[in-house]
């Protein structure tokens, strides 16, 4: 179950045109780019995945940095149009990809097939 989290990382790694084509426009596809990130995440905490400290220092920060960007109050960081032009989209793409990095993932599109259909 290790691929979902490597699908998510790479997603928001990604320039906002790449990340609103890897969902259909029935969603709202920041929020999809956030959850599936959560999902794959949540289900390797609870198997105890063994991040290091540098990779558990990022995921801590970008956990962080979406929980505070949640509530109604933030609903505007989460239209499609924010992906394209607000800071803390960048913010996220510069952590996922910082976060690629110490996995040794090349940063480039993941398979459109992976996702939210993935989700454990």
């Amino acid at each position: 179950m290790f691929e979902p989290f490597k699908w998510s990382v790479l997603a928001l790694a990604q320039p906002a045109d790449i990340q609103l084509s890897l969902y259909p426009d029935i969603v709202c596809k920041a929020d999809e780019l956030a959850l599936d990130c959560d999902y794959a995440l949540e289900y390797l905490r609870s198997h105890q995945y063994p991040f290091t400290a540098d990779q558990q220092a990022i995921i801590d920060a970008l956990d962080a940095l979406m929980n505070d960007m949640s509530g109604v109050e933030n609903w505007p960081l989460w239209k499609d149009n924010a992906l394209r032009t607000l800071p803390e989209w960048q913010q996220i793409r510069t952590m996922a990809s910082q976060l690629a990095q110490l996995f040794n993932w090349p940063i480039s599109p993941p398979p459109a097939t992976v996702g939210k259909a993935q989700r454990p």
